[in-house]
């Protein structure tokens, strides 16, 4: 699969779940970056090493089958941003299908007031409205088993995701332009 055994060291899970802070995750990041520079890999190999981490990330994070540890799993998406740019917008959908949408209030909040994420905090908003018109329309057209628990964790108004983040205005601004 891989010629170099750090790779392959990186990508088992146990030892990310030893991560106590993004301080931690931090250091593993760096590390596969060293070993990335080092290796001559071609962009194949390369996409396959990002893959990889992303289902590592989903395994991780997965609450069902998986480790259920939500806080590495969003500590990693950030860090693997250093690697690849685009890691930390491709996985906004796998929250929804491995872990719940509490995980996107909490990937804002870890990302509040942070000009390196302001394009990732619009991706959430943009996903979590299309969503929410998605529910919406399910509910208009009573197909009502096919509604989603987003509207369970979204941020209301007036509450703390919405003081902390400002979260209905910012949402209500990408559902109404």
């Amino acid at each position: 699969m891989y010629e170099s055994k750090e790779i392959k060291k990186h990508l088992d899970p146990l030892i990310w779940i030893e991560c106590k802070s993004i301080i931690d995750v931090r250091t593993n990041v760096i590390e596969i970056k060293k070993i990335l520079n080092n290796l001559n890999y071609n962009n194949i190999e390369f996409n396959k090493i990002i893959t990889d981490i992303s289902l590592l990330c989903c395994y991780i994070r997965d609450h069902k089958n998986g480790m259920g540890k939500k806080n590495i799993t969003r500590w990693m998406i950030l860090e693997f941003k250093k690697i690849h740019k685009d890691f930390d917008v491709m996985m906004i959908p796998m929250f929804q299908l491995f872990g719940c949408w509490k995980d996107l209030n909490l990937l804002l909040l870890d990302i509040n007031n942070n000009k390196d994420h302001e394009y990732l905090e619009t991706k959430i908003y943009e996903y979590l409205v299309d969503n929410f018109k998605k529910d919406l329309d399910n509910f208009k057209e009573k197909k009502y088993n096919n509604i989603s628990l987003l509207v369970k964790y979204i941020g209301k108004e007036r509450r703390s995701l919405d003081k902390r983040l400002n979260f209905t205005r910012k949402f209500v601004s990408i559902m109404y332009p």
